[in-house]
């Protein structure tokens, strides 16, 4: 998290010293090569950020066994500065969904068992019970 904010607040920091450069632009010409500069400079940062949560993402996804395409090119898309792979809005959306449907069927399974073991504890407790009073105990 620290690293993303690092991130962020350099992209910030350049966005306000290229406002305050296209605020100085005299010509158009001269704002267009501001706005050029600044989204080649924020781009690097930008795919940083992209970079790590894609990471991020797929080790969920691997640590829950979710298959996901490899390269796909509607998940995927090749990063300019960092010359890497990384999700697309909708890849990034389709995987997130498949890890919380996992956590779903996971959390639903263990409520399942906690279910037969808190039976099962219940049966056991009546029977001693049951077991004590005929005792006389």
């Amino acid at each position: 998290m620290l690293e993303l904010d690092a991130y962020r607040r350099t992209i910030k920091a350049i966005d306000h010293a290229y406002e305050l450069t296209l605020g100085e632009a005299g010509s158009d010409a001269e704002r267009e090569r501001a706005r050029y500069k600044r989204h080649w400079e924020t781009l690097l940062y930008s795919e940083q950020i992209e970079a790590i949560r894609t990471r991020r993402l797929l080790r969920k996804a691997d640590k829950l066994a979710i298959d996901y395409a490899v390269e796909d090119g509607a998940l995927w898309k090749r990063s300019i500065q960092l010359d890497c792979w990384i999700l697309t809005a909708s890849g990034y959306s389709d995987i997130r969904n498949a890890v919380r449907e996992e956590r779903k069927e996971q959390w639903r399974a263990a409520v399942a068992r906690i279910g037969w073991v808190i039976g099962i504890f219940g049966s056991f407790t009546g029977l001693l019970s049951v077991w004590r009073f005929t005792r006389g105990l």
